[in-house]
């Protein structure tokens, strides 16, 4: 990451999370209509298998850097 990599941090780890049902489903807190998914019977596993589906998704080479959520560790060297 180039503004990381000019104010001297160097890159440890980047990691993407989130695609396709983090766009449906975990977006309740800002998406008013998205609160009644709460009233859908076993909504739960529904959401699971959307994060694992959105796992697979960015587990794959081509989508490793387009997931939604970017959680990354930086290091300054000295």
């Amino acid at each position: 990451m180039p503004p990381l990599e000019n104010a001297g941090f160097v890159l440890k780890t980047w990691q993407t999370y989130g695609f396709f049902g983090y766009c449906l489903l975990m977006n309740s807190d800002v998406l008013v209509f998205n609160r009644a998914f709460r009233y859908i019977p076993r909504i739960r596993l529904v959401t699971r298998l959307a994060a694992r589906l959105d796992h697979a998704i960015t587990s794959l080479k081509p989508f490793r850097r387009y997931g939604l959520i970017v959680i990354g560790m930086v290091e300054k060297p000295g």
